[in-house]
Formats: structure tokens, C-alpha cells, sequence
């Protein structure tokens, strides 16, 4: 008889990549050891052998939270615990702690409130304190909850029972039956083994070999059976008026990480710091990232081997650009050609009923249940970068004469004018206003073709939304990226 899937809550340690299995909030219960300071902070081990901070060096103004202190979780701030100090502006707080005591922030010594910001996960200790006690909020999005790759079911390994639930939910969607919410997100990222935001047959295929290798008695690997370098590690970025929160997976065995930035997406990245051992964070202090979109990479460094970059990723706050938005939704995107002298309107596309129809679908197959904009747009534009092939040669008359979102979310293929059209409707279907551009795009020096890319247009601002295509040209795409930072594009003949 088939088991029920189930949520086993747990805490997870999002920036240095270690978990904290604790299985309840818990309570501050006895404590076992004298105060002990770190970088400022004053905290106390629990009879549990968890942390909690207890006081705070009055002088600082911005603090980040541990999420361990000598390999032990921090689980708790008492009451009152940064109280005092007026001067403090910005509290990180990770998401393993899951007990914050009534004015540990927002109050001087006598109770009255003062302005600070908070910024962690949503849904959790931190941001329930936040709209509690009236204080401003800053999220880093929905927290990475704990999951283990391939257990669908969570009963801690990976079996056939995994395979069959990845291909119930491969079969519903397929079938538009799919009702989001009957799986948790724990498990949806459980079934995405090859993270390609899709839960399909080649989930599937790798659970089952997965499965198949642990019970031949060989040493089953992910990275192997993905076809994956376990050293690269991937990047995510969070970005705030005056600094960059970064982390990435930790890396077993590394000796260090280094972190490049640069200032505009194909900029030489230079090397910003290294951190040590297996250290999984870096926060960037940058009073100027308001006028510039930084861009990070990171690599490991182990004995003797250095690993490639991960992707480069953008430090824009997106979810606060797209916020800003005044959004109606419609139908009509306007081309515009600027190859000439002059910007012209060469020509104006109509999404039809098919259209809207088949966007109503793939927003119903690969969005989930809490996803923010900014998460729903990107995912898209990765989705079409990595799923579409790109149409040449005989290929191209497969789709002649189908409109932009016919050719990429029914037929996944195209080129520029589909891949970027397609993004362009999805933006004007949430009500942006987008339009599409018939410009030049260019390499270093003179070098340069005709080319056809998406803009979006927010608050007296544009910005660039180019798709690229990952089979035929790399990996690189622009998302929300002004035209100063995107060197490879040109507006018209007269910057040639």
C-alpha cells in the first residue's frame, strides 16, 4: 500500500551548508555554561548543546547572526538581547533560529521603539518577530528547507517508491491535472534531482539509477549520475541597499572558496576576498551597490585542484524592481526596430486566445505556491534559455508562421525573435509593460549581427530581459539588466 507523503519539519543551516536537525521550536531550557563572547556577541550554551545569544556589543550597527558557534547550532536570542542600542540598523537573522524573546529588537533600555531592519527568511522566527512588534522586514525569500535529493517521500532513502511519486507528478502535470500544493516544497526540490526546474522523466530515469547503484551495493553519487562537478559551486545572491548576502553549497574537502565581482555582467571578474575551509558565506559591504548591479562568481580551491566558476549572478534586488510596477495586463507588444538613425515601430504582436492559453499553462506546470514574481520571472527565462533548441536550418520550418509563444512553450524551438517574443508576452500576461527590440548585438571591437531582445520598461526605467539559448551560444542571459551594464548590445547604427 502506497504511504502518504509527510513533512518532517527540521531547521536548516542555509549559509554555511550544514543542517540543524532539530525537529520542534525549541525553549530556552537550562543552561550548562558560563556567557562566552563571539565578535561582539555574548551567548550561552543550552542543556541541549544549542546556542543561544544573550547580549550584544552595543557599538556596532549592523549584525549578522551566526548559524553555529564551534560547530553548535544557534537556535535562540533571549529576551532583550539587542535591546539598548539605538544606533543598531540591520539585523540578519539565519533561519535556524526558531526562539526570539519578547524586545530582543526595536526597543532602547526603556521600552520605547526605534527604527531597525530585519532581514531572513520568510515564514520564519524572525519575520513572525518583524510583524509582531511593527519592525520593517527585509526577505532573502523562502528559505531552502531541508530535503534530501531523490527522497520524495522522506523516509531517508532513495527507493523505487521515490521514482513512482516523480512519475505520478510527471504524469498529472502532463495530463493539466497537476493541483499545486498536494506536494511541499521540500519535496518538489527533492524530486527536481537534476535542478532544471522541471519534474520529468529524466528525474525519474537518475532516481532510478540512483536506486539501482545503492542496491548493487556500489557507492551512489549524484554528481556522477548527473554528469555534474561536485566542486562547482552554485551561487546565490541577496542584495540590500548597503550590502550583498552571499552563499553557496559547501564543498566537501575544499581548503578555501574564492569570490570574484565585478562591476557590469562581462566585465574581467576580479578577486574580491577567499574565505577558508569549507565556509559557504561571504557578506559584501557596498556602499555605492545602488548605482552599480555587481555581478559574483565563486570557485573552490581544494589540495590540488581548482574548480571552474559558478554562474555568474547579479546582486539587483528584483523582487523591489518588479514590486514597483504599475502592471496591467494585455496583450499587444510592440516591436521596435533600431537598426536605422531613428528608433521606428516596425510592427505590432498580438497574443491570441492559443496564446494566453498556453501561458496559463506553463504557469500552472512550473510555478509553484509562494514563488515571488522576480522567482516566477527568472525561472521562466531559465526555463526557455535551457528547455527551447534553437531553430536552424530545416528545424526553422517546423515553426514558420507560429506565433512567439507557440513556437517556445508548445514546440520548444526558435530563435532570438521566439525565445525573447515569448518572454516579452509573459511579461506583458502579468501586465508589464514590455516590448520587443530589432537592434544589433556585438563582441568587443567592431564585430556585430542583427539581433532581436526583449525590454521592460519599470518606473521611468528600462531594463533588458535577454533569454539567450544555453545549447547554441552558452549560458549567459540577461534578467532585469540596464542597458549600461550589457555591453554586448547596441541600440542603433550611430554607437556601431
Amino acid at each position: 500500500m502506497k504511504r502518504k507523503l509527510f513533512w518532517r519539519p527540521v531547521c536548516t543551516l542555509v549559509l554555511t551548508g550544514v543542517f540543524c536537525m532539530q525537529t520542534a521550536a525549541p525553549v530556552i531550557d537550562e543552561i550548562t555554561a558560563a556567557a562566552a563572547s563571539y565578535q561582539g556577541m555574548l551567548y550561552e550554551i543550552t542543556s541541549s548543546q544549542t546556542i543561544t545569544i544573550t547580549s550584544f556589543d552595543q557599538s556596532q550597527t549592523m549584525v549578522q547572526i551566526p548559524e553555529q558557534i564551534d560547530g553548535l547550532p544557534v537556535t535562540a536570542i533571549s529576551a532583550g538581547a539587542f535591546s539598548g542600542n539605538t544606533a543598531l540598523t540591520t539585523v540578519v537573522v539565519p533561519s535556524c533560529v526558531t526562539d526570539i524573546g519578547w524586545s530582543a529588537f526595536g526597543y532602547d533600555a526603556n521600552g520605547r521603539f526605534y527604527p531597525v531592519t530585519l532581514v531572513g527568511y520568510k515564514n520564519t522566527a524572525v519575520q513572525t518577530y518583524a510583524q509582531e512588534n511593527g519592525i520593517t522586514f527585509s526577505s532573502l525569500g523562502y528559505a531552502p528547507e531541508w530535503y534530501s535529493p531523490g527522497d520524495i517521500t522522506m523516509d531517508g532513502g532513495v527507493m523505487l517508491e521515490d521514482a513512482s511519486e516523480v512519475l505520478s507528478v510527471y504524469a498529472q502535470k502532463a495530463a493539466g491535472s497537476y493541483a499545486p500544493g498536494i506536494h511541499i516544497d521540500s519535496q518538489l526540490k527533492a524530486a527536481d534531482v537534476n535542478e532544471d526546474s522541471a519534474i520529468d522523466l529524466e528525474d525519474a530515469s537518475a532516481i532510478l539509477s540512483y536506486y539501482a547503484s545503492g542496491a548493487a551495493g556500489l557507492n551512489a553519487d549524484w554528481n556522477m549520475i548527473l554528469g555534474r562537478d561536485a566542486d562547482v559551486p552554485r551561487l546565490t545572491v541577496a542584495a540590500y541597499s548597503d550590502f550583498v548576502q552571499l552563499s553557496w553549497n559547501a564543498v566537501p574537502d575544499a581548503v578555501s572558496s574564492q569570490i570574484y565581482r565585478s562591476e557590469r555582467a562581462w566585465d574581467s571578474p576580479v578577486l574580491l576576498t577567499e574565505v577558508s575551509g569549507e565556509t559557504s558565506y561571504y557578506t559584501d559591504h557596498v556602499a555605492d551597490k545602488e548605482n552599480a548591479a555587481y555581478c559574483y562568481q565563486v570557485r573552490t580551491i581544494k589540495q590540488n585542484t581548482v574548480s571552474d566558476f559558478s554562474e555568474q549572478i547579479s546582486c539587483a534586488d528584483y523582487d523591489s524592481c518588479l514590486n514597483a510596477a504599475k502592471r496591467t495586463p494585455h496583450r499587444e507588444i510592440v516591436m521596435y526596430n533600431c537598426q536605422g538613425s531613428a528608433t521606428e515601430v516596425a510592427s505590432v504582436y498580438a497574443m491570441t486566445d492559443e496564446d494566453i492559453a498556453l501561458l496559463q499553462a506553463f504557469e500552472y506546470n512550473q510555478f509553484s505556491d509562494g514563488m515571488s514574481m522576480a522567482e516566477k520571472l527568472y525561472a521562466a527565462l531559465l526555463w526557455i534559455n535551457r528547455n527551447v533548441t534553437y531553430a536552424s536550418g530545416t528545424l526553422w520550418n517546423d515553426i514558420a508562421g507560429m506565433s512567439w509563444v507557440e513556437a517556445v512553450f508548445s514546440e520548444k524551438k526558435g530563435q532570438c525573435i521566439q525565445f525573447n517574443g515569448a518572454m516579452a508576452s509573459l511579461l506583458a500576461y502579468y501586465g508589464f509593460d514590455s516590448s520587443m527590440i530589432q537592434g544589433y548585438r556585438g563582441i568587443w571591437g567592431s564585430s556585430y549581427w542583427s539581433h532581436f531582445w526583449c525590454e521592460v520598461a519599470i518606473g521611468g526605467n528600462v531594463y533588458i530581459m535577454e533569454v539567450g539559448n544555453y545549447g547554441e551560444d552558452g549560458n549567459w542571459h540577461y534578467f532585469l539588466t540596464p542597458y549600461c551594464n550589457t555591453t554586448k548590445f547596441i541600440k542603433n547604427q550611430i554607437n556601431l
